[in-house]
């Protein structure tokens, strides 16, 4: 016969962290979403830019 021993910690031990070290963690994620977002946009825009540019070339070729 086995016996198995589960325990349980019915008393877990909580972390506390000041509201100064909440708020900057808020404001790093905010931040970082941000910067991410911001990359994101620019790619977007890059790629729109480098399509007009490749349309602009063939519509000056074919009319010239």
């Amino acid at each position: 016969m086995h016996l198995i021993c589960i325990s349980f910690n019915f008393y877990p031990q909580r972390t506390v962290t000041p509201a100064g070290a909440r708020r900057s963690s808020i404001t790093s994620d905010f931040l970082a979403e941000e910067n991410r977002r911001e990359k994101e946009l620019e790619r977007i825009l890059d790629r729109r830019i480098a399509d007009l540019k490749t349309n602009t070339d063939y519509i000056v070729q074919k009319y010239t």
